[in-house]
C-alpha cells in the first residue's frame, strides 16, 4: 500500500505547470529573493515554490492526486499523508 502512495506521489510532477522536480536550489533563491532588497515592499504573502503544482492549470488533476494518495494510505489529508510517510521512513531505518 505505501509503494503505491509513493508512486502516485512521484507521478504528481506530472501536474506541475513546470514539468520537472524541485531542489533544494529552487527553494533556496526564493527565500534569497525574500531576504533581498528587491524584495523590500513584499508583505503579508505566502509565495509558493512548487512549480505551479498549486495555482498551475492542472491544479484539479493534482488535487484528484491527493485524494487518491490519502485514500489509498487511508489517512485525511494532505498533513497526514506526509506523517505516514515519515513513518514508513522511520520503520525501513
Amino acid at each position: 500500500m505505501m509503494a503505491e502512495g509513493m508512486k502516485t506521489i512521484s507521478g504528481e510532477r506530472n501536474n506541475q505547470s513546470i514539468n520537472r522536480t524541485g531542489t533544494p536550489e529552487d527553494v533556496a533563491k526564493a527565500a534569497l529573493w525574500l531576504a533581498c532588497e528587491d524584495s523590500g515592499f513584499v508583505n503579508g504573502h505566502a509565495l509558493i515554490v512548487d512549480g505551479g503544482l498549486v495555482g498551475g492549470s492542472k491544479y484539479s488533476k493534482s488535487i484528484e492526486n491527493w485524494e487518491t494518495i490519502a485514500k489509498t494510505l487511508n489517512v485525511g489529508n494532505v498533513e497526514q499523508i506526509f506523517l505516514k510517510i515519515n513513518e514508513e521512513i522511520a520503520k525501513q531505518k
